[in-house]
């Protein structure tokens, strides 16, 4: 695939971006009701426990892109599974962390995990984290708000790319309770892998990323190879392939036009 370099891009960059899968802390929250006679029907963050998560790391270099890895968890073991992901952020101080609704969500219930387990949080999760001028977290939903907030889901089929295509939330507690741990790491994983493909799409069209296509094609490509026992391995193989055939298409369409 021939690549080309975008002056708008002058320095690497480095994306880790994250996705977590939660449950609710029944104990804790009848533990609160019994001192509150009228809470909140929604359980909020404090009452929520990790048990999976997700971490895809790319570079764009030059206005190239490049796959870095892929790492997930799952698991009731929430120090050992925090402990885990937050070790492996520390091994990316270079990286910036990015999410879809992170700031209302997953890093909150991060950090309260990290209080409950008495952890040591890496930089990019803690609260403003800056590097410079540059903060160390994105929140692409953040970034798409317009007076009210996008779904991920919403963005992805605009946008005509692959999104939940692994087991739904609503199946965590029973995926976990069953020992089903394999399936269960696979639905922060499909999340990870549409925020990465919406973040190259937002990454092109802003100049800092020469072909958001090729970028997402490669990353499909990774992430099948990586999973490929998983039940949706085949349906990634088969979002690439549609990918390239429509930048094949593309090409065709401008050389015939410059004929």
């Amino acid at each position: 695939m021939t690549q080309h370099h975008n002056d708008n891009s002058d320095r690497p960059a480095f994306y880790a971006v994250l996705d977590i899968e939660m449950l609710y802390r029944l104990d804790a929250v009848e533990s609160y009701r019994k001192l509150d006679p009228s809470p909140c029907e929604v359980i909020r963050y404090p009452f929520r426990a990790t048990c999976a998560a997700a971490l895809l790391t790319f570079s764009v270099v030059d206005g190239i892109f490049e796959f870095g890895s892929l790492h997930s968890w799952a698991g009731d073991d929430e120090p050992a599974l925090l402990g885990a992901l937050f070790d492996q952020l520390r091994m990316l101080p270079d990286h910036k962390l990015v999410s879809w609704g992170g700031l209302s969500m997953d890093l909150p219930v991060l950090r309260v995990g990290a209080a409950r387990h008495h952890l040591r949080l890496p930089r990019q999760l803690i609260k403003d984290a800056r590097s410079g001028r540059d903060w160390l977290h994105l929140d692409l939903g953040k970034e798409h708000h317009c007076g009210t907030y996008i779904h991920m889901s919403e963005m992805a089929v605009a946008l005509n790319l692959p999104v939940k295509f692994a087991d739904r939330a609503s199946s965590v507690r029973k995926l976990l309770e069953t020992g089903k741990l394999e399936r269960l790491r696979d639905v922060p994983i499909a999340d990870v892998l549409t925020t990465s493909l919406l973040l190259q799409a937002q990454l092109e069209s802003h100049g800092e990323l020469s072909s958001a296509r090729a970028a997402q094609i490669m990353t499909l490509r990774e992430v099948a190879s990586r999973r490929p026992h998983a039940r949706y391995a085949d349906y990634l193989g088969r979002v690439e392939k549609r990918l390239s055939m429509e930048v094949l298409a593309e090409a065709q369409a401008f050389v015939a036009s410059a004929a």
